[in-house]
């Protein structure tokens, strides 16, 4: 589907990007929705250019970390007992709701570092310079 002349995959890449530092903008310089969109456009674009492509996929990770649960359905479902299948599909639904939890923070974390590099060209404690530079772009 072309959506201005983009295809559906180039849009949500677009919008991705353009809402990367939403949420940290947001919270810490208090701005609108809107106002906010345009600051997380704004500091990519000054601190890591206009090509950007992310490096860091939080989202590759945790789909690997996954695995583990994936293999604890088939096996339910391989047993073929009711309760061990009710037992390996509850255990697998308790790891994915803690992997996601984890994920959310860390990535929320990243983000806002990404942010305060990007606002102020300063690395915070505990992030390498090489990372937040090169982690875009």
């Amino acid at each position: 589907m072309l959506i201005c002349g983009l295809s559906s995959k180039h849009a949500s890449m677009a919008w991705t990007v353009v809402t990367f530092l939403v949420v940290p903008v947001l919270v810490i310089e208090n701005k609108n929705p809107f106002s906010a969109m345009a600051e997380s456009t704004a500091l990519l674009k000054r601190t890591w250019g206009e090509q950007l492509v992310s490096r860091f996929s939080f989202g590759g990770i945790f789909g690997l970390l996954s695995l583990p649960a994936i293999a604890l359905v088939i096996l339910g479902f391989y047993l073929g007992g009711a309760i061990a299948g009710f037992i390996c599909i509850a255990f697998a639904v308790v790891y994915w709701t803690v992997l996601a939890l984890v994920q959310s923070a860390l990535q929320a974390i990243f983000q806002t570092a990404l942010y305060l590099y990007a606002r102020d060209g300063q690395v915070p404690a505990g992030f390498s310079s090489d990372v937040l530079g090169n982690a875009l772009g």
